[in-house]
């Protein structure tokens, strides 16, 4: 199932985007520090003019660090966007076109790992929302990663692996618990993307029965 590689390969490129962003922060904030400490160390400090260069030089810095951070936050919103897509896919192709027993079979086929590597590929992806701003895309996906997982949840049998995933879900209904409330309780939850329903702690209960 090419949608199952593709919900991979959003979660992979995000871990992947993350790091690399961090690494290169790190190296710049590094080049800049010595940089000023080199020049601070090789000659006393002169004239105003070169003391205001160097002002605007780190106001020109910041300005690109900005930009820099706003263009990596819209590639986080788009690739959020996009993994909600696909697991909205998902759900929807094990409910009406595989059925949920059916689903559990085809994730041990076709996933490498099985079923446990996918239970972990949806627990990374709900940790991963939960460390982040609440927002109505952040919940929509862990509510689809906890209703996908049910089913895998049903067939697996390592009943410690299950029992972090539902550790993981009740920290995310604390995490999302207001937002959710306001959206429930304000009407603002309408249209093609319904996120207040089903609620997150109905989830979280049906998952527990599956580990007592």
């Amino acid at each position: 199932m090419q949608v199952l590689d593709e919900i991979q390969k959003t979660h992979e490129t995000k871990a992947s985007a993350r790091t690399t962003s961090a690494r290169g922060a790190n190296e710049e904030n590094w080049g800049i520090f010595s940089h000023v400490d080199d020049e601070e160390m090789q000659r006393p400090k002169q004239n105003c003019w070169k003391a205001h260069g160097k002002a605007s030089k780190q106001k020109g810095r910041r300005a690109h660090d900005k930009a820099s951070d706003q263009e990596n936050d819209h590639e986080e919103a788009d690739m959020k966007e996009l993994q909600e897509a696909l697991l909205s896919l998902t759900l929807v192709m094990r409910d009406k076109l595989i059925e949920p027993e059916n689903f559990a079979l085809i994730i041990e086929e076709k996933i490498s790992g099985g079923g446990g590597a996918f239970l972990n590929m949806l627990k990374a992806i709900v940790d991963d929302n939960c460390q982040r701003q609440a927002t109505p895309v952040s919940l929509r996906i862990i509510k689809l990663c906890g209703q996908i997982a049910e089913p895998i949840m049903r067939r697996n049998r390592c009943s410690d692996q299950k029992k972090e995933f539902v550790k993981l879900l009740t920290k995310a209904t604390n995490t999302m618990a207001n937002l959710e409330s306001c959206m429930l309780f304000t009407g603002t939850d309408c249209g093609m993307e319904k996120t207040a329903r089903p609620l997150l702690s109905d989830i979280e209960k049906q998952l527990k029965e599956l580990v007592t």
